[in-house]
C-alpha cells in the first residue's frame, strides 16, 4: 500500500484505529445527529481562535487571488483544495488527540495537493456536466425570444419563468443530493488513500445509506448559522466553524472503529 500521510500512517488498517471504506460500505455504520454536532462542538471550541485565526487568513487569500487576471481563477483551483482540506486535516489531529500548531493548516500542500486538485476538478466537471441540459433548454429559449423581439414584454418573460421554474427547482434539488452525497470524498481520500475517482465513487456508496441522515444534519447547521449571523460577525465565525468540525466528525463517527 502506498505511504499513507503522518495523519493516519499508525491509525489506518485492519488492527488500527480506522475501518476501511470495503468494511463500512459492506457492513454499515451508525450516524447521530446529536453525537456529530456534539463532537464538531468539541472540536472547534478546543481550538476555536485557530480556526477563526485560518478563515480570516483563507478570506484574505481568496480575496487577493481574485484580483489577478486569469491567473487568479488557475491559482485558485490550485490552491483553494489544500486549503479547504487543511481544515480536515486538523481536525483529524485533534480528534485524535495529537499536538497541533496552526501550519497543520496548510498540510493539504503536502503529498496530497495533487489529489486533492483534481478531486475538486471532478467534482467541478460533475456538477458543470449537470446543469448543461439546463442551461442549454433556457438558452435556446432565451435566444428565439430575443429574436422575435419578446424580451421587452414582461408577459413573455414571466412565462418563461412559469415555463422553466419548476425544472430549474429541480435541477437546484439534483445539485443539492449531489453535493451531501460527495460530502465525505475529501476525508476519504485524505484519510484513506484512495484516488480521486474512487474517493468520490466511495463517497456516494457511503452517503446514500444515511442520505436522510445526512439532509438533517444540513438543515439544522443551517438553522445554527442562521443563529449565527444574528450574533452578528464572530457568532457567525464561530457557527461556520462548529459546522466544519461536524462534517469532519461524520467521517469519526463512520469510519471509526467502536
Amino acid at each position: 500500500m502506498e505511504e499513507l500521510l503522518d495523519y493516519n500512517s499508525e491509525n489506518f488498517g485492519e488492527d488500527n484505529k480506522y475501518r476501511t471504506v470495503e468494511d463500512v460500505i459492506a457492513n454499515g455504520y451508525e450516524l447521530s445527529i446529536g453525537e456529530a454536532i456534539k463532537g464538531g462542538w468539541d472540536l472547534a471550541i478546543s481550538k476555536i481562535w485557530y480556526f477563526i485565526g485560518f478563515m480570516f487568513l483563507y478570506a484574505l487569500i481568496s480575496i487577493f487571488i481574485s484580483f489577478i487576471p486569469f491567473l487568479g481563477m488557475i491559482a485558485s483551483l490550485i490552491i483553494s483544495p489544500p486549503l479547504t482540506a487543511g481544515f480536515a486535516l486538523f481536525c483529524y489531529k485533534l480528534a485524535n488527540k495529537e499536538s497541533v500548531s496552526f501550519s497543520n493548516f496548510f498540510d493539504g500542500f503536502k503529498e496530497k495537493m495533487w489529489p486533492l486538485v483534481i478531486n475538486n476538478l471532478l467534482i467541478s466537471l460533475i456538477i458543470i456536466l449537470s446543469v448543461l441540459p439546463l442551461l442549454g433548454i433556457i438558452g435556446f429559449t432565451v435566444f428565439e425570444l430575443v429574436i422575435d423581439g419578446g424580451t421587452s414584454d414582461p408577459n413573455a418573460i414571466l412565462e418563461l419563468i412559469k415555463q422553466y421554474g419548476v425544472l430549474l427547482f429541480l435541477y437546484i434539488l439534483v445539485i443539492s443530493s449531489l453535493f451531501v452525497l460527495v460530502i465525505q470524498h475529501t476525508n476519504i481520500l485524505l484519510f484513506q488513500n484512495k484516488s480521486p475517482w474512487e474517493s468520490i465513487k466511495s463517497s456516494i456508496l457511503i452517503v446514500k445509506s444515511k442520505y436522510f441522515t445526512y439532509i438533517g444534519l444540513f438543515f439544522i447547521l443551517y438553522l445554527i448559522n442562521i443563529l449565527g449571523i444574528l450574533c452578528l460577525i464572530i457568532g457567525v465565525i464561530v457557527t461556520i466553524s462548529v459546522s466544519i468540525c461536524t462534517m469532519y466528525y461524520t467521517y469519526e463517527l463512520t469510519f471509526k472503529k467502536k
